[in-house]
């Protein structure tokens, strides 16, 4: 085992990959400050209003899917241990405009899966709309789990007692009954799979409190306008605070002056979760969505997250009337009404961080040869819309670069 240094690593921001980061060399053994513009639970940052859904979403990149297998076992290991901030639930995805005339195509060669879909803990299959509505899909035999190893239950148990908020998560995944929406028929085929889904404001706050109780040093209330300020603080920490390494978990590359981001805006809208509803949809493709406007519902506790939008280099802060009537026929759609009219709680905008090159991550040499000492910067930025299902991995593979 390497032993870990007793300097410490200054993490800018908060979101998910700032506060998993930072909890991952928290448990490393190293000392942590953070400094970041905004709390983890502030709305003007993605990760609290995301749906916390963990699927590979515009995060083109060869190491995206080792990164998400390891954030998927984390999640599985916390819902297995009863963990109230993740819920597995059966999902759908809807594939391929059915015309008129045509018949059902479910051979996959039209509509090949993701890679990440290989993860058997998945139970990924495709399936045909007839069998998707008489209930003869993969989503009746989630595969079991055991008990989690001792290293992963160490990680877990950190997190116990954790509540959600919500009586959906006291039912078992195989008691979940899938809902499958009228439009269904107007789709060749479905992909089928069961998934976690991060209630993100509590697992947020529990890993900013595990912080606090850890004794890092962290300060939600501070910008660096530039890497050049964040370097100066960190020459400036002397003593027990001394800095071996920087961690930018920034999201947009602005402190490394990366102009490659791409901020891609999503809208969303919470409602309140129907009764027994535990169904996981998405569809990018038409008649009822595009890939600009794709459409789903992610139960996460008590409430629904609708959506939504992708849309590149659109800097609006808020949803637009249009928008926001567009959401509400989206809930008309996705969600068992019973004649009932779905009002929203609550509604969000956030700015995913898409970097077309993959992700910035690793150790970046212009910046620690700026430094001028053994100071080692390290980004950990870009990460698109699959901020929560890398996280864990990302942060492991920081604390393996900085042993």
């Amino acid at each position: 085992r390497v032993r870990p240094s007793r300097m410490a690593v200054l993490v800018l921001g908060s979101g998910i990959a700032g506060l998993r980061t930072a909890v991952a060399l928290l448990r490393a053994g190293r000392k942590v400050i953070i400094r970041s513009a905004h709390a983890p639970k502030s709305m003007q940052t993605p990760s609290p209003g995301a749906g916390g859904l963990w699927m590979p979403f515009h995060c083109e990149d060869e190491r995206t899917n080792e990164w998400a297998s390891t954030t998927l076992q984390e999640y599985l290991e916390m819902e297995y241990q009863g963990h109230g901030a993740v819920e597995v639930v059966p999902a759908i995805i809807f594939k391929g405009e059915m015309m008129a005339g045509e018949e059902a195509e479910i051979s996959g060669a039209h509509h090949p899966p993701p890679s990440w879909a290989s993860n058997r803990d998945l139970g990924f299959s495709t399936v045909s709309i007839e069998d998707l509505v008489k209930g003869n899909t993969s989503h009746s035999s989630r595969p079991e789990r055991g008990p989690s190893s001792a290293a992963t239950a160490a990680i877990v148990n950190n997190g116990a007692g954790l509540s959600g908020g919500s009586d959906h998560k006291s039912r078992s995944t195989t008691e979940k009954k899938v809902h499958v929406p009228a439009f269904a028929e107007r789709y060749h085929s479905a992909w089928t799979f069961h998934v976690p889904i991060v209630d993100s404001p509590a697992l947020l706050g529990e890993f900013h409190q595990e912080l606090i109780d850890g004794g890092a040093d962290v300060n939600t209330n501070t910008l660096f306008s530039s890497a050049s300020e964040a370097i100066e603080f960190a020459n400036g920490c002397t003593g027990e605070d001394e800095i071996d390494a920087i961690v930018n978990c920034t999201g947009s590359g602005t402190l490394t002056g990366d102009e490659s981001v791409v901020l891609a805006r999503g809208v969303l809208r919470y409602y309140r979760r129907p009764p027994g509803f535990d169904t996981c949809m998405l569809i990018e493709d038409p008649p009822f969505a595009s890939e600009r406007y794709p459409l789903y519902a992610i139960p996460r506790g008590g409430y629904v997250a609708v959506g939504g939008t992708y849309l590149e280099d659109d800097i609006e802060a808020s949803p637009r009337d249009e928008e926001r009537e567009m959401l509400d026929r989206n809930a008309e759609l996705l969600l068992p009404s019973d004649g009932m009219h779905f009002e929203p709680v609550g509604e969000w905008v956030g700015f995913r961080p898409v970097r077309p090159a993959g992700v910035a991550f690793g150790l970046n040499e212009s910046l620690t040869r700026q430094a001028n000492r053994k100071l080692k910067w390290v980004d950990n930025y870009g990460h698109g819309g699959a901020g929560w299902t890398v996280a864990a991995g990302c942060a492991r593979d920081v604390v393996d670069l900085l042993s």
